[in-house]
């Protein structure tokens, strides 16, 4: 997968943004369980099921990372492509 960054607009945290967090070499998209948790998780990019915390709004999740520190690719902002891996 690549992450090719269109512009760089959007500092919100919103639903489908991806994260790579401080520290970790893993990337996170943010995702909302509403109808089984009620909460927003990041759940990690590559195997799908390993997840980096829930909260229970953006507001907080967002929180949250400002603490750790994180490198945001806002949903607005980039496209992903499915490349083969060399």
């Amino acid at each position: 997968m690549l992450i090719e960054v269109i512009e760089k607009n959007n500092e919100k945290l919103q639903l489908g943004d991806i994260i790579a967090v401080n520290g970790n070499n893993e990337l996170y998209m943010v995702i909302a369980l509403r109808e089984t948790l009620g909460e927003h998780v990041l759940v990690n990019i590559r195997n799908g099921y390993e997840s980096l915390g829930s909260c229970k709004s953006l507001r907080h999740l967002e929180g949250d990372l400002k603490r750790r520190g994180y490198k945001l690719y806002s949903s607005d902002d980039y496209k992903l492509r499915l490349v083969p891996r060399e």
